[in-house]
């Protein structure tokens, strides 16, 4: 997507047209400058300037996230960080390999492998047999300066809250594309039905040739959902299911206390539920709606909202909501 496509960009627009803000543009819309009675505010990417320097890279670095929640007693799931072999002289560690590989036999050789700074479920591999594992971490590194392990786990649900200035104005849940079975047609003859040829290829996310083989050949019992895919990521087929604020207490709890202890001020968090617990997924510093508001789910009058408050608090305009 051009970045003067983005809803985003469509946003800050139009608020420094209604406010009379003289706005300036820069790098092809990624970068913009608004000049307010404040003084200058630089606002870069999807990135605000509502939160602190330290606090943007905390939330960036998935694996600092979870040490910081750790320690603040937070339950989060685990992020394991290595350093690409190039960095590995600024620490006491001669080599990666084998704490890798320890890594991922205490998660039950079943490993989510991904870029440690990253967004958008891009470059995130699930692994099993120490091929796959090897193959998946060179890929990253091949790209990234650090990777990240944790142990992939049943999510029974993902959400998404978004927060601003002590409040959650917005709730969603993330829901993995899905076939119901019939007891009688295979997985792969069921998600061609509902889904087309996207279903067998960008769908069925990340399976080696065989363990592919053997999903796409199952039979679901009659009423029985199945995901076709295990990551939650809106940009990877999932759709969002608005919730409602008021009816979510746990969510809601658990989103302003993880903000509380980071010290984020406006940013959106990732929480799921495993085994009717919730954990930290990932936090995220920089607040996007472009797939929220493409896919249908969030009206752009919302969005708008929630941008417009957060504008009036970065201009000073008002205290923060």
């Amino acid at each position: 997507m051009k970045n003067s496509a983005r809803q985003f960009v469509s946003i800050i627009k139009t608020y420094c047209e209604q406010n009379k803000i003289e706005i300036i543009s820069l790098s092809h819309d990624w970068i913009f400058v608004l000049r307010g009675a404040s003084g200058n505010k630089i606002i870069f990417g999807y990135d605000l300037g509502l939160n602190s320097s330290s606090v943007l890279s905390t939330a960036r670095d998935k694996a600092a996230t979870f040490d910081v929640l750790g320690a603040l007693g937070i339950s989060a799931v685990e992020h394991k960080m290595f350093l690409a072999p190039r960095f590995l002289k600024h620490i006491e560690q001669s080599g990666n390999w084998q704490r890798i590989i320890d890594c991922h036999e205490r998660n039950n050789l079943a490993s989510v492998v991904k870029p440690n700074e990253g967004t958008g479920g891009l470059d995130v591999f699930l692994v099993h047999g120490a091929d796959e594992l090897e193959g998946a971490v060179h890929e990253v590194l091949s790209r990234e300066r650090s990777v990240a392990l944790s142990p992939y786990l049943s999510i029974e649900r993902e959400v998404r809250a978004y927060v601003a200035f002590d409040e959650v104005p917005l709730l969603y849940e993330k829901v993995r594309p899905f076939i119901t079975g019939d007891g009688a047609s295979q997985t792969a003859e069921l998600a061609w039905k509902k889904f087309g040829a996207d279903a067998l290829s960008g769908l069925v996310q990340d399976r080696p040739s065989d363990r592919r083989q053997e999903f796409l050949s199952r039979i679901p019992a009659a009423g029985v959902d199945v995901p076709l895919g295990w990551k939650h990521n809106l940009g990877q087929g999932s759709k969002l299911r608005a919730l409602s604020v008021t009816a979510h207490e746990r969510e809601i709890q658990l989103a302003k206390a993880t903000a509380a202890a980071m010290g984020l001020n406006f940013g959106a968090i990732d929480i799921v539920e495993i085994d009717g617990q919730l954990k930290i997924l990932e936090v995220n510093s920089g607040v996007m709606f472009e797939n929220a508001i493409r896919g249908g789910g969030i009206e752009y009058d919302v969005v708008y909202g929630i941008y417009s408050r957060a504008l009036d608090t970065l201009l000073k305009k008002s205290s923060p909501m």
